[in-house]
């Protein structure tokens, strides 16, 4: 579906999205980028992320036909990463409810499914955040329950950080397992790899107009997300959550070996480049050239950390 076809904040609905250039439309079954399947919407954000200003070819499924599509995703400043303005497609089916919250006292319950807001028609999860982007204090939901249309009242609070409304809808998981032993360490260094050269791309994003404090993040930021994964991925399934978790510690552990290789002196990238110069000049460097050397990179060690502190105080501070 379309971002610009649904506003989330009460913001003017903007035609010049990427994907209205290109002629998506809501409903349109994403299937293949630049010629290569995708399983899941996971994959098409990765692609999309990745190609800020260069065209993609997007297959898509539309009413049972099959239609190609040429794209150039925006770059976002804050991350460097792109994007088209578009959301993935969530039946509007409650999940779960949190406690104490408006949908929990109006009476909705785990797997009714959202009919209409206000007598609005919907028929995905984004419809139904749209139609409260006025920020209502009262809405009623129609909704579908057990085979029974029932009309519920909701009274809604709202701060800073939106409504209390409190609905989480079901989404379609998809579950990647390998067949075996060998297969599982075959499997993981293939995505090790791609993780690596995901990350080297992203590394060239910084240089190119990104805001460097938003797209930066610094040890006390890491920390947080990393109870903030825990915390969520346990709470929605259990044990199972452990796997977001450690999926994640591994993307930070393989972020870690690329910066620690990186060709700056005082990190071990630095070291292994003064000893391929060695080895080619055929002669130790001389002592105050290593000196100079190592300053340097000290002097941009240094730099990083009070940038990403800096970067960590602006995120906590909601700047």
């Amino acid at each position: 579906m379309l971002a610009s076809e649904y506003s989330l904040d009460g913001s003017a609905l903007s035609p010049d999205m990427p994907a209205n250039r290109a002629g998506l439309r809501t409903g349109d079954e994403i299937v293949a980028v630049d010629g290569k399947s995708i399983a899941d919407y996971s994959d098409l954000q990765e692609a999309i992320s990745l190609a800020a200003d260069h065209p993609l070819r997007l297959g898509l499924r539309r009413g049972g036909e099959m239609l190609e599509v040429t794209v150039r995703p925006m770059m976002d400043k804050d991350s460097g990463a792109g994007r088209i303005g578009i959301y993935s497609w969530i039946e509007p089916v409650v999940q779960e409810i949190a406690p104490a919250s408006a949908a929990a006292r109006g009476g909705l319950a785990s797997g009714d499914r959202i009919l209409a807001v206000d007598g609005k028609a919907v028929s995905h999860g984004i419809e139904v955040l749209s139609l409260l982007k006025d920020r209502p204090e009262r809405v009623s939901f129609t909704v579908l329950r057990k085979g029974q249309t029932m009309e519920l009242p909701l009274v809604l609070s709202w701060g800073k950080d939106g409504s209390d409304l409190g609905i989480g809808f079901s989404t379609i998981s998809h579950t990647v397992k390998s067949p075996n032993f060998g297969r599982a360490v075959s499997d993981g260094l293939a995505e090790t790899g791609r993780t690596i050269s995901v990350s080297f791309k992203s590394l060239g994003l910084l240089f190119r107009g990104v805001n460097i404090l938003k797209a930066v993040s610094g040890p006390v930021h890491i920390t947080y997300l990393v109870g903030e994964t825990a915390t969520s991925s346990i709470a929605e399934s259990g044990a199972g959550g452990l796997v977001v978790v450690f999926n994640f510690l591994a993307l930070l552990s393989i972020a870690l070996f690329i910066m620690n290789l990186l060709p700056i002196p005082a990190l071990d990238g630095g070291m292994i480049l003064m000893f391929l110069v060695e080895l080619v000049r055929q002669r130790p460097l001389k002592t105050k050239t290593v000196y100079r050397f190592q300053i340097i990179g000290m002097v941009f060690i240094f730099a990083l950390f009070a940038l990403a502190a800096t970067s960590d105080i602006f995120f906590f501070s909601g700047k």
